[in-house]
């Protein structure tokens, strides 16, 4: 409703904002002189902190950019969770952005259209960014925008939710199935969860891989849960 409300009222740029997470006083701004300065970049991601410091008070590092990995939905996140080195100053063209703090320019989203709506909690904001790298636009990361978000490592990597894993793998099958059909979208969507399992296996998590095994049978033999 709010996109486009904006939209509506011509708006040049808009700003979707977690309601967990905090800005810089210079963010928006930040933010602004970038896309202006970047007339392709349909997408801007600040950099973003952990809310909760490090033991010593240092920032950690949640989003310093992020780019695709061996498979479509994989990402390479240098830094995630370090402490903030000052190594990730460069603003530079990323391949995903992330929905807790993402800067649109307003035309692109009147050329592609908004978010796609049978993604829920996962997913929407990638399925945005690959749909605004068709159509000729850029994602850029801007370190010198920053924000916070209020999340826990646990919430992010080792629930064991089977909600929120089933969420999961239905949008990840649905973003495969999208871009790829059906066949080869089942398989990348195996191929995604046997590798997150792997993670969560060599962390000690057995507890998540065998949640995130049991959510991918359910959104196989099972009817969508109801939203």
């Amino acid at each position: 409703v709010g996109l486009r409300a904006a939209l509506a009222e011509q708006a040049e740029f808009v700003m979707l904002l977690n309601q967990d997470t905090i800005v810089a006083p210079d963010l928006f701004r930040r933010l602004i002189e970038a896309a202006r300065q970047q007339p392709r970049a349909g997408i801007l991601g600040p950099k973003t902190y952990f809310l909760a410091k490090a033991a010593n008070g240092q920032e950690r590092l949640l989003y310093g950019g992020a780019w695709q990995g061996r498979l479509p939905l994989q990402q390479r996140i240098p830094g995630i969770e370090q402490i903030d080195d000052g190594s990730h100053e460069t603003a530079c063209q990323v391949d995903f952005a992330w929905g807790h703090g993402l800067f649109l320019r307003a035309a692109m989203l009147r050329e592609i259209g908004l978010f796609d709506e049978s993604f829920f909690m996962y997913y929407e904001d990638l399925d945005l960014c690959r749909r605004a790298k068709t159509a000729g636009y850029e994602i850029w990361y801007i370190p010198q925008a920053q924000m916070w978000h209020d999340i826990s490592d646990g919430a992010r990597v080792t629930t064991s939710e089977l909600w929120r894993f089933r969420y999961k793998t239905e949008s990840m099958l649905a973003f495969y199935r999208k871009y790829y059909g059906w066949w080869r979208g089942h398989g990348l969507t195996w191929l995604n969860v046997a590798d997150e399992s792997r993670q969560f296996w060599q962390r000690g998590e057995t507890g998540g891989a065998k949640t995130l095994w049991r959510a991918w049978f359910q959104t196989l033999t099972q009817t969508r849960m109801q939203h």
